[in-house]
């Protein structure tokens, strides 16, 4: 009861994010499967973020240790999500997501069991490979199965869906299952995964995706080539790096910072913080896939852009629980609506080739997310969390160079579509 107690704002949140969730119930089988599996490396990934302390208290490691734990799954999966979501322009992409959600859960085990910090680095290794078979191929999947002219609200649907279990559930989850134990949240999720997994080979049963008939290496070279030759996807993969090196540096470092003096946080309060970010973050999803449908990707992505730089600045000058909280939630809010606009825009640019595309903007996605944690960390212990803040800030202000650079034609989002 005291659980309740304390923490109703938390049950409040879970509750009204399952009401919204119903209220799309009409929507198919299909997406609500993509967008499960879509959610599961998030899911992970903000899980992690309120057990930092534990995990450095278990391990007997510093936060330089624990955060190259991100740059261990994330280097995997930057590297091989550059082949897998063209892999899956060639062959079927219901099988290959299914291979991903298994392998996922098989380094979700052996994580949970770790003995020391080197095997949990290496079960992160694994995650990342399963995790690159999983991230491109939903993007590409939506794709497939979803009328051009409402591509921006499934994918601002699987934004939404992401932020209610990944950011939402997911921290505030973990963070009261890491009051008892740690362990039992890779378990957890290994669970989670491995149900979607089952519910994948049962849905697309019988699915098949455009493929072509070459299947060989040169092929997949070629048409990764024929995506960086885009001049658009080359000037929009930066800010998808920028976007995440700016996130990943400052995610686990807050959480860490919070535990210590002055705040001296609990891990389910840093959990409900980051709860309330995902919170806010849901709506802000499927807003952004309705603003890009209706006003286009780029000046969605202009606008996030700008809304996610002021609060990391001013996160700056926070010295409360409160403070903390609202800044993130805004920014989480408009890193959700940037996503949604970046996915968007990334498939509507390579309408015949959604995998490659998908693979690039998603390479340098987590090219950014992966070397973050090897730089930044340095950062923070040598001049504290808000050079950090500072750092984050302005490298969102430069992406914006980026996007205000892509020219494309003045049409309707469904007009582009169909004459790119």
């Amino acid at each position: 009861m005291s659980w309740i107690g304390e923490n109703s704002i938390n049950v409040k949140i879970s509750i009204s994010m399952v009401c919204i969730l119903r209220s799309y119930v009409m929507l198919s089988k299909k997406l609500l499967v993509i967008c499960g599996a879509y959610a599961v490396d998030p899911l992970v990934m903000q899980s992690f973020n309120p057990l930092v302390p534990s995990i450095k208290t278990a391990f007997s490691v510093d936060i330089t240790l624990v955060a190259l734990s991100t740059a261990f799954h994330m280097l995997p999966l930057s590297v091989l999500c550059l082949f897998s979501g063209t892999i899956s322009d060639l062959y079927s992409r219901p099988k290959i997501l299914m291979y991903g959600l298994f392998i996922y859960s098989f380094g979700l085990m052996l994580g949970s069991i770790s003995p020391n910090i080197t095997i949990f680095l290496l079960t992160r290794i694994i995650d990342g490979v399963g995790a690159a078979l999983i991230q491109p191929i939903c993007v590409a999947l939506i794709g497939d199965i979803t009328p051009e002219h409402e591509v921006g609200k499934a994918i601002g649907f699987s934004g939404m869906f992401l932020a209610f279990v990944g950011m939402t559930l997911g921290p505030l989850i973990s963070g009261f299952l890491g009051e008892i134990n740690w362990r039992i949240v890779p378990l957890y999720i290994c669970v989670y995964s491995l149900i979607i997994g089952v519910f994948s080979m049962i849905v697309f049963r019988g699915f098949i995706t455009p493929v072509e008939n070459t299947r060989n290496v040169s092929v997949v070279f070629q048409k990764i080539r024929s995506a960086v030759g885009n001049r658009n996807l080359l000037l929009l993969a930066p800010v998808g790096f920028i976007s995440m090196f700016a996130w990943s540096a400052v995610q686990p470092l807050i959480s860490d910072s919070l535990s210590l003096p002055p705040l001296l946080l609990k891990k389910s309060e840093i959990g409900t913080i980051f709860s309330i970010v995902g919170f806010v973050g849901v709506f802000f999803a499927y807003i952004g896939g309705v603003l890009t449908d209706k006003l286009g990707a780029k000046r969605s992505i202009l606008f996030a852009l700008l809304m996610e730089a002021i609060p990391l600045f001013l996160l700056i000058f926070a010295n409360s629980y409160w403070s903390f909280s609202i800044l993130l939630a805004i920014n989480g809010a408009f890193n959700r609506v940037s996503q949604t606009s970046r996915s968007t825009l990334a498939v509507e640019l390579t309408p015949e080739a959604r995998g490659s595309a998908s693979s690039v903007i998603q390479f340098a996605q987590f090219l950014g997310y992966s070397s973050s944690p090897i730089i930044i960390p340095l950062l923070y212990l040598s001049s504290g969390i808000d050079y950090v803040f500072l750092l984050s800030s302005s490298l969102m202000l430069l992406s914006i160079v980026f996007i205000a650079s892509i020219h494309l034609n003045k049409l309707t989002p469904k007009a582009r579509v169909k004459e790119t």
